[in-house]
């Protein structure tokens, strides 16, 4: 049998299980989260008409070059930005004679977005209504963290969109950003990148009837200012952008292969909002159906954080005998009951691993060596279930670090085929 290609160049042929963090399109969505301003991002639509809220006044034309109506993803028209509140009084120009925020086509991202000047520094602006009660609402009380995020485009490191959360307060009886503005910067020009910003809620606005966010365009350096996809969580980091208002416990991690459902229900994450398994009662759980697989291979890419001198789970498939693919007690790779390798799994860097299986012999895989071990191992057959990092909450065998890569095939992989899946991993995780 030829080795296929797939996932880029890894081994595809067989496979019944697999899931890989880095896959951001096709497997791991992200962190579970719930982004409060979902509905003030506009939906990707094959055609966009143009849109000028006012005709026959002014400079609006002029000023709006290439203004697109948009629609968020609950088919709602968000494509008004224009603040009539600007007057001669205020900002020594007419509302009518200024650019103002603005929603156009990105020809990077290949969506709308919203574009913002600093050429006068006139208000420019993209307010966006938070359609809540308040921030108590979404469990923002005194001391909680909350974190805005979103994409940003500009043409000067200098440039920055001054974000903040506008409500009001019962104490002092009116409108403010109680919690703070800040600016967030790029650290690349005329790139699209991530940038977020965290802020502490305060006791003075979390009672408004109806708070919402800006992101003032004005303050902060020259040129043009682009953002877009926009997400607020009650969270102390960002996670990956969620277009919908909440990305479940089982919409965060997809399979590449089969039908399986995964649940990251007992699972943490670190501050970058990847998945961590802490040592206390992590586990990723699976509705994997109950078979035989009479030729089975396992393989994950995993970093070990400590040696614990026990028995660390990597992929369990039977908790009758604690069926499993382990790092045994010596840091070595071993399938319990059958075998256990000489090959050592090393702490605080990725490693590749991996057991095939014949019927006659466990192929073990430690990065780039190979051992074959003689055993017959009927356990390495039964699959009742299949859960990473432990067979349950309980178990005292967890695993403590990172699985960022996991694999079950339904045939028995050769060393070849073993090294060509290392070989693709080898570079992406610094592999010895």
């Amino acid at each position: 049998m030829g080795i296929s290609t797939g996932y880029g160049r890894v081994v595809t042929s067989g496979s019944v299980f697999a899931f890989d963090t880095a896959d951001v399109i096709n497997s791991y969505k992200g962190e579970p989260t719930t982004n409060h301003i979902y509905h003030q991002n506009a939906r990707i639509d094959s055609t966009y008409e143009s849109y000028m809220p006012e005709s026959g006044t002014g400079q609006v034309a002029a000023n709006h070059p290439g203004a697109i109506r948009v629609y968020n993803i609950n088919n709602s028209d968000i494509s008004y930005y224009l603040n009539t509140g600007i007057n001669i009084s205020n900002s020594g120009v007419e509302w009518y004679n200024t650019r103002h925020a603005y929603w156009i086509y990105d020809t990077i991202l290949k969506r709308p977005v919203v574009r913002m000047y600093n050429e006068t520094g006139v208000w420019q602006a993209k307010y966006l209504g938070l359609g809540i009660a308040s921030l108590n609402g979404i469990g923002a009380t005194a001391g909680t963290s909350y974190t805005v995020s979103w994409l940003q485009y500009v043409e000067s490191l200098d440039r920055a969109a001054h974000v903040g959360v506008y409500s009001y307060s019962n104490t002092y009886g009116y409108h403010n950003f109680w919690d703070g503005l800040q600016n967030g910067y790029n650290t690349q020009v005329n790139t699209w990148q991530r940038v977020s910003l965290t802020f502490t809620a305060t006791n003075n606005g979390q009672l408004d009837s109806g708070p919402s966010m800006y992101f003032y365009g004005h303050n902060i350096g020259g040129g043009e200012l682009r953002i877009a996809d926009v997400q607020l969580e009650v969270k102390t980091h960002a996670t990956q952008y969620s277009s919908v208002y909440t990305r479940s416990t089982t919409d965060a991690l997809k399979p590449l292969a089969g039908n399986s459902t995964i649940d990251l229900t007992n699972m943490s994450f670190d501050a970058n909002a990847q998945m961590y398994f802490d040592g206390t009662n992590d586990f990723i759980d699976t509705d994997f159906p109950s078979m035989t697989i009479n030729n089975p291979t396992i393989e994950a890419v995993v970093y070990r954080d400590t040696n614990t001198g026990r028995y660390e789970a990597i992929i369990q498939n039977n908790v009758a005998s604690d069926d499993a693919l382990y790092v045994y007690p010596g840091g070595f790779l071993g399938f319990w009951p059958c075998a256990a390798s000489s090959l050592t799994v090393p702490v605080g860097q990725w490693t590749y691993v991996a057991v095939s299986y014949d019927g006659s012999n466990l192929t073990f895989c430690v990065n780039d060596t190979t051992q074959v071990i003689a055993n017959s191992c009927a356990d390495i057959t039964d699959w009742d279930f299949l859960r990473i990092g432990a067979h349950g909450a309980g178990d005292g065998e967890r695993w403590i670090g990172k699985i960022a890569v996991a694999k079950v095939y339904n045939r028995a992989l050769s060393i070849a085929e073993l090294k060509q899946n290392y070989n693709k991993y080898k570079t992406r995780f610094k592999l010895s």
